[in-house]
């Protein structure tokens, strides 16, 4: 897709490049800002669960779990 406008001033171009850029970044976007709670109630309740399985008491949270 192509995209072109017509610049009147620096400060015209300035900003649709902006806009440019911000659609040209990769990531997911959290337009509801609940990210963030998510994020904190799912390293509060399954901590660790998201890492690498390196120690012996991450095999222990699902009997926990399960109790």
């Amino acid at each position: 897709m192509q995209l072109g406008w017509i610049d009147f001033s620096k400060e015209d171009r300035q900003k649709a490049l902006d806009v440019m850029n911000l659609l040209s970044e990769q990531g997911a976007v959290d337009e509801l800002g609940i990210g963030i709670v998510r994020d904190a109630f799912a390293n509060y309740f399954f901590s660790g669960t998201s890492t690498i399985q390196t120690r012996a008491k991450y095999f222990l949270i699902v009997p926990y779990l399960c109790n």
